[in-house]
C-alpha cells in the first residue's frame, strides 16, 4: 500500500508533536487551498465536540480504533479501561502514538488487516476515507465484517457534502459522486500525490451499509452536516 499521498500530513504531525508549533498542512481541493491547524490532531477530552464524545462513551469491550492518528481518541479510551487496538497505515503516526502512550499501537493497511473480532470498530475524523470513492463502500464493509463480533458495532462518522437542497447520489458513483473530494496535501512547499476522498452522506452510507449486511443508525448530527453513525450487523 503506498502512502504517499498522505505523507506531508505524517511529517508535519510528527514535527509537530517534536516542538515546531509553527508546523501546518495545506490541503488542495479545486483549485483552493486550506491551512489546518495540527493541534487539531492532538486534542483531548474536553476539546472534543459532542460527536465524538458520543461515539467514545459508546465504544465497549474490545475496541479497534481504524485510522487512529495521533492517538487522541485512543488514549481517552484507555484511561477509561478499555483494550484499544490503534491501528493507522502512516508510520509517522503509529510512532507518535506509541510516544504519546498508546498500548497497542500498530502500523498497517485496514483492507487486509485481521485479529480477533472486536466489540467495537471505531473510525472517527472522517475515518472512511480510508475508501476513495463511493465504488469501494459497499465491498469494505462487507470485508471488514470480519473483525465485528455478532452482536459488535462499528461507529463510523462522515460529513454529508452534497449541494444543499439536493437528495440522492448526485453526480453518480465512483469518484463522481458530490462526497468523493480530490484533494492534494502540502507541507513544507512539498506536495504529495493527488489522491480522492470520500465523504458519504447519511442515506447513501444507510444504503450501502444494507446491501453489505448492515443495519444502520444515525446517533447525532454535528456542526457543518457531520454526522455519527452505528453500523450493526444484522
Amino acid at each position: 500500500m503506498t502512502t504517499d499521498h498522505y505523507d506531508p500530513h505524517g511529517q508535519a504531525l510528527l514535527d509537530y508533536f517534536n516542538g515546531d508549533t509553527s508546523a501546518t498542512i495545506l490541503i488542495h481541493e479545486g483549485g483552493k487551498q486550506k491551512e489546518v491547524p495540527l493541534s487539531l490532531f492532538f486534542r483531548g477530552w474536553d476539546e472534543f465536540p459532542s460527536l465524538e464524545r458520543k461515539a467514545i462513551e459508546m465504544c465497549r469491550g474490545r475496541v479497534l480504533d481504524i485510522g487512529a492518528g495521533t492517538g487522541c481518541h485512543s488514549l481517552v479510551l484507555q484511561e477509561r479501561g478499555l483494550f484499544v487496538y490503534a491501528i493507522d497505515f502512516l508510520a509517522d503516526c503509529v510512532e507518535i502514538m506509541k510516544r504519546r502512550g498508546v498500548k497497542e499501537a500498530h502500523c498497517g493497511n485496514i483492507h487486509t488487516f485481521d485479529a480477533e473480532p472486536f466489540d467495537t470498530l471505531l473510525c472517527l475524523m472522517n475515518g472512511i476515507a480510508v475508501v476513495e470513492n463511493l465504488d469501494g463502500l459497499e465491498p469494505f464493509l462487507s470485508s471488514i465484517r470480519r473483525l465485528i463480533k455478532p452482536d459488535g458495532q462499528f461507529l463510523i462518522d462522515s460529513t454529508d457534502r452534497r449541494p444543499q437542497g439536493q437528495d440522492g447520489e448526485i453526480s453518480g458513483s465512483g469518484d463522481r459522486y458530490s462526497g468523493a473530494a480530490h484533494l492534494q496535501l502540502e507541507y513544507k512547499n512539498k506536495k504529495g500525490r493527488p489522491f480522492t476522498q470520500l465523504y458519504v452522506d447519511q442515506e447513501t452510507l444507510a444504503k450501502h451499509a444494507s446491501k453489505a449486511g448492515y443495519r444502520c443508525e444515525v446517533i447525532e448530527e454535528g456542526d457543518n452536516r457531520r454526522y455519527l453513525a452505528r453500523l450493526i450487523l444484522r
